[in-house]
């Protein structure tokens, strides 16, 4: 199954669950699918967008770094990690549980 397929597939049971609020980490191609599925399917924005070497730069003034993320109110959201390597999927997470 394609990236895009298995994405849409995890965010319409989320959202058919009652979630809709999500933050996206990390903002790499995947990211960028999920976020396209996520606002043109779903009609839903994220809340944040999450990735450590994009933040804070003139280009990506909305993104913010996995420490600024650690300061939000988080109750009720959904992390989504898009990636689809094991290697990088097993980082991320290590990353998130250190918060």
């Amino acid at each position: 199954m394609d990236y895009c397929r298995k994405a849409d597939r995890v965010l319409k049971g989320l959202i058919q669950s009652g979630r809709k609020r999500f933050v996206i980490f990390p903002f790499g191609e995947r990211g960028r699918q999920v976020k396209q599925i996520l606002n043109q399917q779903y009609g839903i924005m994220e809340e944040y967008i999450v990735d450590n070497g994009l933040s804070g730069g003139a280009d990506n003034p909305d993104m913010i770094s996995l420490a600024e993320l650690k300061k939000a109110d988080l109750d009720g959201m959904v992390i989504l990690l898009s990636s689809d390597q094991e290697s990088v999927y097993s980082q991320l997470r290590c990353q998130l549980l250190e918060l």
